[in-house]
């Protein structure tokens, strides 16, 4: 298990990579310290600076594949930033114009930002579209234990709603992941790696937290 001070670490040594990759323009402390701010806020628990200095790290098992790390990289460092995939695809917009980022990269990073709603892929994205997503989805087929703390890490974010509607609610969204005739996971690396481990986990926890 990481240290908040190694995954602080992590994310700021890539963060400081892909701010040079984007020929940046501006302060790099002041946009990295503003991201850890916002992921290290109060009530996040789950979706903090910890959450994506993992995504860094699988995003490294992979990274040889992408199309546009520098897209995908952006994309992965934003993408919890705000409560909703639109408003971060915006807030990366604003950072783009203060640090005048490349607009083809920023343009393809907000897509991608928006692939992680998990509706309706855009194939039009190509295999960055299908890492970002699984990268995202992929903490569930971690080990039961690991799950688990996830798990409540993410109850901890929607404790001002009953446990029992945050189980159903919860349940109800990771069952349609388990519940996709293509499967959960877009890539065979993530798919051999975790889609079975992911389902275990996810009927594991319907009969753990005695829901239905």
């Amino acid at each position: 298990m990481r240290s908040s001070e190694e995954s602080f670490e992590l994310a700021r040594n890539d963060y400081r990579k892909l701010w040079n990759s984007l020929g940046s323009v501006g302060n790099f402390k002041e946009a990295f310290s503003n991201l850890v701010e916002r992921y290290n806020s109060p009530n996040r628990s789950y979706h903090d600076i910890g959450h994506i200095a993992d995504c860094l790290e699988e995003l490294k098992e992979v990274v040889y594949v992408a199309e546009n790390v520098s897209a995908l990289t952006l994309g992965i460092f934003y993408h919890d930033i705000k409560d909703t995939e639109i408003e971060s695809a915006e807030f990366v917009k604003g950072e783009a114009k203060r640090y005048k980022w490349p607009k083809d990269v920023v343009e393809k990073a907000c897509r991608l930002i928006l692939e992680t709603k998990h509706d309706a892929y855009d194939s039009s994205l190509g295999i960055d579209g299908k890492l970002i997503t699984d990268i995202d989805l992929c903490f569930l087929g971690k080990n039961w234990f690991v799950f688990l703390e996830n798990w409540k890490k993410v109850r901890d974010e929607w404790k001002h709603i009953p446990m029992d509607t945050f189980v159903e609610k919860r349940l109800v969204i990771l069952e349609a992941f388990v519940n996709k005739p293509e499967g959960m996971f877009r890539t065979n690396h993530f798919r051999n790696l975790y889609e079975a481990q992911a389902i275990r986990n996810i009927r594991r926890a319907r009969r753990f937290f005695g829901a239905g």
